[in-house]
């Protein structure tokens, strides 16, 4: 895929090594595990490379950024309206800058829309249908860790795994100049880097920015350093070019593929360098994370996770976001004695009539949590589940219409004595419809783009691969 843009397989090589090695990827993955944003961190080049055709290569290319938003939305549904957000950024200053655009690439624009449409479709239908409008909470707008420029050049230095780009990429923000000052191109995507890099820290009035409309806008990104999935993105595009530069300069094959083995050799060291920390750390703390005996208590750090210990980490609310897509009454905040609605539903407790009550077993399968009650009289039995659409309730083989507590939780008329609940969350027939669509689509555009680019640099015929001389 990234030798489509530069046409050069050293290159392409380089860029995506530097990338997937970016300090930040792994501070996501590892140290971290925001594991959405992490996995989305793989399909940002892929959304880059379809926004570079619709605006100003190849509009025959147009499902390319149609693809990258679809598997991006798969994974972390943020990374997809930053996404969005550059791309209008990007067409903006296209018009302001050509003044005009061309039919072909607006025809391109909203193809590519219509097939992010279907491509997403299921969870676009769940989205609008269990989100919009169900007095859900979602992650407050906020605007919080803003970090310094300083933090990011000591993070950096440093070379460890944090938020940061890495000592490569951070190489590349203060010297990349050099090596684009020739090319327009290159020099944008360098400019757009280091923009977006000073962009994140607090050089941009980040605070001032919480008081104004603007936080409708930039409030659901919640973190500026967020912005480094993007910093990163395009200062490895920068620094693969710097690179190859190095490469080209050779004059034979050999001198070609020692500087290019010496960098790849430098790049791997540096990672190590990263990750070594973490991987002491881990290798020296006996400090085994236990299960939890006290009520809302948060998942410490620094804790070692094993095969046995695993199932300890639930017993534990987590540092943010615990009661995040709760019910908005009972929403918390973050504060874990804030709400007592988010306090019984954490922990788990179930009422009769408005009395707490003992559950003889919770059982939990796939999409489903069954209990078993023995209640001493008939009433209304309040569990501790989230009443979302299309949640329904089967007791004793049967399937019964169910209400809303106070809670926001699921609540049951229930007649005195033993009896088997299933609660399943069962998203409906469009939805099962729409997932057949989506995957038609992805069938559809795989052999159509396949076939129509047979001969394409970005699909390499077998032969080619085993011809490949380094």
């Amino acid at each position: 895929m990234y030798v489509e843009f530069s046409k050069d397989k050293y290159r392409s090589y380089i860029f995506a090594l530097i990338y997937t090695l970016a300090s930040y990827h792994f501070y996501l993955g590892i140290a971290n595990q925001t594991l959405g944003e992490y996995q989305a961190f793989t399909f940002i080049p892929i959304i880059f490379l379809g926004i570079y055709h619709l605006l100003w290569g190849d509009t025959k290319r147009w499902y390319l950024v149609s693809i990258g938003l679809a598997l991006t939305t798969y994974a972390h549904i943020l990374s997809v309206y930053m996404s969005i957000g550059f791309a209008v950024t990007l067409f903006i200053a296209k018009l302001i800058y050509t003044r005009e655009i061309s039919k072909d690439r607006i025809y391109a624009i909203v193809k590519a829309i219509l097939l992010f449409i279907t491509l997403t479709a299921p969870v676009l239908w769940i989205f609008l249908t269990d989100f919009v409008g169900q007095n859900i909470q979602s992650p407050a707008p906020t605007i919080a860790l803003p970090m310094t420029l300083i933090d990011i050049i000591n993070n950096s230095l440093y070379n460890i795994v944090s938020k940061s780009t890495g000592i490569v990429l951070f190489g590349v923000a203060g010297v990349g100049w050099y090596f684009v000052k020739d090319n327009k191109v290159e020099m944008n995507i360098y400019l757009l880097g280091v923009t977006v890099l000073l962009f994140l820290t607090t050089i941009f009035p980040w605070e001032v920015l919480k008081n104004t409309p603007l936080i409708i806008i930039f409030g659901p990104i919640q973190y500026p350093y967020r912005f480094l999935n993007f910093a990163s993105f395009f200062l490895a595009v920068t620094g693969s070019y710097g690179f190859n530069k190095l490469v080209k300069k050779q004059k034979t094959r050999y001198q070609k593929n020692l500087v290019f083995i010496v960098i790849i050799a430098l790049n791997s060291i540096i990672y190590l360098g990263q990750i070594s920390s973490l991987f002491i750390n881990l290798n020296s703390n006996n400090n085994y994370l236990v299960k939890n005996s006290q009520v809302l208590k948060t998942l410490p750090d620094d804790q070692v996770i094993t095969k046995e210990n695993y199932q300890d980490m639930f017993s534990y609310t987590i540092l943010f976001g615990e009661t995040d897509y709760y019910p908005k009454q009972s929403y918390n905040g973050n504060n874990p004695n804030s709400n007592e609605f988010a306090n019984s539903i954490i922990s788990q407790v179930s009422y009769l009539n408005g009395k707490e009550i003992k559950v003889h077993k919770k059982v939990l399968l796939p999409n489903k949590i069954r209990y078993i009650v023995d209640l001493d009289k008939k009433g209304i039995l309040d569990l501790p589940v989230i009443k979302y659409n299309h949640t329904n309730a089967v007791v004793d083989g049967k399937k019964i219409s169910h209400e809303i507590s106070k809670r926001g939780t699921i609540a049951l008329n229930l007649s005195e004595g033993k009896h088997i609940i299933e609660i399943s969350y069962e998203p409906g027939t469009v939805f099962y419809l729409l997932v057949c669509v989506s995957f038609i689509s992805w069938i559809l555009i795989s052999y159509f783009s396949e076939n129509k680019y047979r001969t394409n640099q970005i699909i390499y015929p077998i032969s080619k691969i085993r011809n490949l001389k380094f």
